[in-house]
């Protein structure tokens, strides 16, 4: 039976010629079909080359060209019998199977292409440089990861570890040892543009499969398990141990692992001469505990052919194999290309390469060189020596070990010209230096393990000799950022060295030499060496030391930083409290100078609760430190040390016992809750006394621990006498602390209002009869605006003073007043003059406050006591139009009245008409009544408040930013159609001429949704005027179009038939002006494959492709965005919908141009962005969301 899959296509028959000539050697057929082929081949070229010479219509050999011959006979039976072969061999079993196994290695191809860059395990098991390593050195413990990785049933896997731990290696033995790899694949460039495709097709086309994606930041690595983890198992390495969020994946990290027993094997088993005991430790040391540099320093050692103690300078040459030729400059490039982590590299193009290419200090080569082909050929050697790792533009030295060694082998070249070459780098601007010193940073963090790392930190910071150890150095950008750096991993030289040189400066110093960017980084490097036990002790002094220095206002500042160290948790030190209490009684011993500071310190040391820290100290490299977590018996030990200091204090200096009884009542209930009431209550003995129990405030403190906590019987009782003992002196001080014990101890309803008038009515009794309101306790009412005083109380009080006495109470006022800042001002004194039954008694008060220059203080009270007729302002307004007054302090007047009617609305209104021609003095009035709804029901106030509105000057020096929420709100609340058309006029004459400094162009949506069709005419003849209002357009584009968006808004959104005649009529400009604001894209499903452009941009390339305005006005919507995140999936998404159209026949040629411009732009932008992500993963760690 003929196969007929085969029997009628050439590339078969084709394909039988080559099975059968290459394939089947020994068949008898097969070589008389080669027999017959040949023959065929020669007659059939015989019979071509005669027909060509024959000019007569005879065979120049005799043959006849008009009848059939023999000849020609015999030669049909050739082709038969050749057919008839071609039949049976295709009909073969052998010639199917073949064909069949080709095909399918053939698709098997075309889909690994597609799939790029992922590709089989298998294929990259075959490439992966192992660098000559004797053999696979195990541990259970590496077995035990090898099963979870290869065992589909663990799931997801993440595997961690630094660079050179041997990760790929693990994963790769994982699935050999399995025996299967048929199904599982490789990649290791997350950032490839058609990484997510391939998964897609993956996915599809390879369910089951498994994917190890090698160098996944954890964000590619849980994104690719959210989108395609149903159908895929993924395998993720990653060089950094803490990038990891734990729940949707197995975690293995490699610092779980006792490399140091790999460690000694590979350099055992590695070894090919003899080594002593003294060398062999000096390679482990070296490694770092990772094996790829055991690995390449003992291969570096066979090399070497010393036989004593081999030096450090040796071992390294060997590892990095240097040629002979160039040898110097070879090491010089390496060590500037260790310098950053990571390196922007670009092939040497980018402004950072040249820079440290070029440079002498940064790259001191002597010789007369081509410097680009030497970095080319070096970084080309360590990328085929896999010391190099890769990302886009960048480049990363490896293993850190090596790389770390490098750039100390640079510092230490540098000597004392180190501070000129950090001087000369600042002298650049930070937008380029700032990357540069961000990366060089990066490399000198994360050693904590590498003992020569810690040495060279040492030397480089050690006083008086090493480079670091320089004020100059420490008080720059450049030099902090580096100290910062090696904080982590050397902390005792780190606090050494900046303890010696700044806790001795004096705060003047401090304050002018050590700021910006500098002080930061110290103070930052401060507070993780608060961190470490070895360095709190000198770390928390100089913290101390700045903090006197202040000269910032973050939280975490250096005060902020240096109080937080003294919480009982959450302190930010691993340090147990009796560290913390030295070094208080340290500065105790200096307490003139640092007195405000130790009092802070003590009062946060007592707070229990509200207690939080900033994170991110406790970050040492890869490891973390915990914050010391007290037992009750040390927090009591602590707390009994802060009060005999605080006794101690007291005793000594009278002075500071009004501080500690600040720090008693804020704490009061803190000690309750820890148990110490007992700790209250003796501070309450020492303290009160010296108050002469006038201790109003602890009082207070007191009633809420009665109302709010639970105490023994006799804690109570213990309780209840001190609040009978401390009894303020004060009526007010007594009835706040009654008011406030009902709020604490009743629920809040509306009786509770009625319950404190009843609890206050006593206090008003004794306050009058005592005649308080003659005496200093109505100046504290005056005085202190903080705490609440009930209203009932200021009420009842300005009602029962004797009408007699009211003028002396006033003129003690005043006379308090007076004596005080010009600024001055009580609120108080405005509700008790409000109150008073015959308020105009303070009328001479408030003009002679408001004439000494108290204008805030005495304007709000010739508010509150103004008549009907409103008199006083009409007195203020004749100052304003005098000049006496600025018309700004008016609004105080506005800001205390409150006018609920509409005559007395009206009154006021016709007083500023009357002195002002402005329409923006009526709007700054009736503006702050936008609540009364009388304002937009009662015809006379509505139209006079919408002539206001019309008549507002925009372009007025006395601009008032609610006039936009005031118009949309009248537009909201009312149907006025002339008002609507009336401000759109005022609208378009505005913006055609002026910058929108109130940002007007935001009453354009209201105005187009709910008066469309009143304003639409002159509206859009005004949009599409480019000629004559072009200002117009531009301001109330983003307004109005899509915006920092791409989907529809206010102008579009259901109106796309009125945007397409928009177009047509208004031939000239229409067009443009919907391209710039028109939606762009309408999401046709979920995915970035999904979108598409919206069917309005087609319809305009469809019919206004030919215009190059339009397009540029297209490709300028299309890049006004806001976005958050990565920047990758929407250059995508712009592409997809770009390749949609050109995709597409039928637009004008122009379209295609075009599109293939903008993709250009695009690859170009996605290139940009690929390398920025490169480089903030690389350097920072960062993880980039979907935008």
């Amino acid at each position: 039976m003929i196969n007929k899959t085969y029997q009628y296509t050439l590339d078969s028959f084709i394909q039988l010629a080559k099975f059968i000539w290459n394939a089947r050697h020994g068949n008898k057929y097969v070589n008389a079909f080669r027999v017959y082929g040949s023959g065929m081949v020669g007659l059939f070229s015989f019979w071509i080359i005669d027909v060509f010479f024959d000019s007569k219509g005879e065979w120049r050999l005799g043959v006849s060209t008009s009848t059939l011959t023999w000849s020609e006979i015999g030669l049909a039976v050739v082709f038969t019998v050749a057919f008839v072969i071609v039949l049976v061999f295709m009909s073969k079993p052998e010639f199917e199977k073949s064909e069949i196994e080709r095909l399918k290695r053939i698709e098997e191809n075309q889909f690994l292409h597609r799939i790029t860059p992922i590709i089989l395990l298998s294929q990259f098991s075959l490439t992966n440089n192992l660098h000559g390593v004797a053999h696979y050195e195990d541990s259970e413990e590496l077995a035990r990861f090898r099963e979870l990785i290869a065992n589909n049933d663990s799931g997801h896997v993440r595997l961690l570890g630094l660079s050179g731990t041997g990760k790929t290696l693990h994963i790769v033995k994982a699935f050999e040892d399995k025996g299967n790899m048929e199904n599982v694949f490789y990649c290791d460039q997350v950032s490839h543009g058609n990484f997510k495709s391939a998964l897609q097709l993956l996915s599809e086309k390879r369910p089951g499969c498994t994917v190890v994606l090698d160098n996944s930041p954890k964000g590619v690595f849980a994104e690719a398990i959210n989108s395609y983890g149903n159908n895929i198992r993924f395998v993720s390495a990653y060089y950094d141990p803490v990038d990891v969020d734990y729940g949707s994946y197995s975690v293995l990290n490699m610092k779980d692992i006792h490399l140091e027993n790999v460690v000694e094997r590979i350099i055992d088993n590695n070894l090919t001469r003899p080594i002593s005991g003294e060398n062999r430790q000096k390679l482990i040391i070296h490694s770092g505990g990772i094996p790829f540099m055991a690995l390449l320093l003992t291969q570096a050692y066979n090399k070497t052919s010393e036989i004593g103690v081999i030096n450090n300078s040796v071992l390294i040459e060997h590892l990095l194999d240097l040629h002979e030729e160039n040898a110097n400059n070879q090491r010089i490039a390496m060590r500037t290309i260790a310098l950053l982590q990571p390196f922007d590299y670009a092939g040497g193009n980018s402004e950072t390469a040249k820079y440290l290419i070029e440079n002498n200090k940064f790259t001191p080569i002597v010789d007369n060189i081509n410097r680009q082909v030497l970095f080319h050929k070096v970084v080309k050697h360590l990328k085929e020596r896999n010391l190099l790792e890769e990302d886009a533009s960048y480049i990363n030295m490896r293993p850190q070990p090596l790389a770390i060694w490098l750039v100390g082998e640079w510092i230490k070249e540098q000597g004392s010209g180190f501070i000129d070459t950090i001087k000369e780098l600042a002298a650049h601007p930070k937008s380029f230096y700032f990357p540069i010193i961000d990366s060089w940073a990066r490399r000198l963090e994360f050693m904590q393990d590498n003992a020569d790392a810690k040495k060279l930190y040492g030397e480089l910071l050690k006083l008086h000799e090493g480079p670091f150890a320089d004020e100059d150095v420490i008080c720059s950008d450049l030099g902090s950022r580096l100290i910062l750096a090696m904080s982590t991993v050397n902390p005792k030289a780190v606090v050494s060295c900046l303890y010696g040189i700044l806790y001795s400066k004096p705060i003047d110093y401090l304050k002018s030499n050590l700021q910006g960017e500098a002080r930061r980084n110290i103070v930052n490097a401060l507070e993780k060496l608060c961190f470490c036990k070895d360095s709190f002790h000198y770390a928390a002094l100089t913290l101390a030391r700045l903090a006197l220095a202040e000269n910032e206002e973050w939280a975490n500042n250096s005060k902020g930083q240096f109080l937080q160290l003294f919480h009982v948790a959450l302190a930010g030190t691993e340090c147990d409290l009796k560290e913390r209490m030295a070094v208080l009684n340290e500065l105790y011993e200096q307490k003139n100078t640092y007195k405000d500071l130790l009092l802070g310190a003590i009062k946060g040391a007592f707070d229990t609760y509200n207690l939080s820290r900033i994170g991110g100290a406790e970050r040492f490299g890869f490891k973390s430190l915990v914050d010391f977590m007290p037992t009750y018996k040390q927090i009591n030990e602590y707390w009994d040390s802060l009060f005999n200091l605080s006794v101690s204090w007291m005793d000594l200096e009278p002075d500071v016992v009004e501080h500690f009884a600040g720090i008693v009542c804020v704490n009061a209930r803190m000690f309750v809750r820890g148990n110490r009431s007992d700790l209250l209550f003796s501070f309450i003995d020492e303290i009160a006394p010296r108050l002469n129990y006038n201790w109003g405030q602890m009082q207070k403190a007191l009633i809420e621990i009665k109302n709010f906590d639970v105490l023994t019987p006799q804690n109570s009782r213990t309780l209840l006498s001190y609040i009978d003992k401390l009894k303020p002196r004060s009526i007010v001080t007594e009835m706040r602390n009654a008011v406030h014990d009902i709020y604490t101890h009743e629920e809040t309803s509306v009786d509770i209002l009625n319950k404190e008038e009843l609890v206050v009515l006593p206090f008003v009794e004794k306050f009058i009869d005592q005649q308080k309101y003659l005496s200093d306790e109505i100046i504290g009412l005056v005085a202190n605006d903080k705490e609440y005083t009930s209203w009932e109380f200021t009420k009842n009080v300005a009602a029962r003073i004797p009408n007699e006495d009211i003028p002396q109470v006033l003129e003690k006022i005043y006379g308090y007043i007076i004596r005080q800042n010009s600024n001055f001002y009580s609120n108080w004194l405005v509700r008790f003059i409000k109150c008073l039954p015959d308020r105009h008694n303070a009328q001479e008060m408030a003009k002679k406050l408001y004439e000494n220059g108290f204008i805030k203080q005495g304007i709000a009270l010739l508010a509150v006591i103004d008549d009907d007729a409103f008199s006083n302002l009409n007195f203020l307004w004749e100052y304003v139009a005098t000049k006496k007054l600025e018309y700004e302090s008016i609004s105080s007047y506005y800001s205390v009245i409150r006018l609920t009617d509409v005559e007395n609305l009206l009154k006021v209104v016709a007083i500023i008409k009357y002195h002002s021609k402005e329409s923006n003095s009526v709007f700054d009035f009736l503006s702050q009544y936008w609540y009364l709804d009388v304002l937009y029901e009662d015809d006379r106030l509505s139209s006079i408040y919408k002539e206001v509105l019309i008549n507002y000057d925009l372009q007025s020096n006395r601009t008032n930013y609610e006039y936009v929420r005031q118009v949309e709100r009248v537009l909201e609340k009312t149907n006025d159609n002339k008002f609507a058309k009336t401000i759109n006029s005022k609208l378009i004459a505005y913006l055609s001429f002026n910058s929108s400094i109130l940002r007007v162009e935001e009453i354009y949506p209201i105005l187009l949704t709910k008066f469309r069709a009143v304003i639409w005419d002159e509206f859009i003849a005004a949009l599409v005027d480019l000629d004559n209002r072009p200002g117009f357009f531009y301001q109330i584009r983003l307004a109005i179009g899509s915006g920092f968006g791409f989907s529809e808004r206010t102008l579009f959104s259901d109106h796309e038939e009125e945007m397409k005649e928009v177009c047509k009529r208004h031939s000239q400009y229409g067009p443009i002006v919907c391209a710039s604001l028109c939606p762009i894209l309408k999401s046709s499903g979920s995915g970035e494959d999904n979108e598409e452009f919206h069917p309005f941009v087609i319809w305009l390339l469809n019919n206004y492709g030919g215009n190059k305005m339009v397009l540029n006005e297209l490709y300028g919507n299309m890049c006004t965005f806001s976005w958050n995140g990565s920047m990758l999936p929407l250059i995508k998404t712009m592409k997809n919908c770009l390749l949609k159209v050109r995709a597409k026949a039928g637009f004008h040629k122009q379209v295609y141009k075009w599109v293939s411009d903008c993709l250009k732009q695009y690859e170009a932008d996605y290139n940009k962005e690929r390398q920025n992500e490169a480089y903030m993963r690389m350097a920072y760690n960062y993880k980039f969301n979907n935008g």
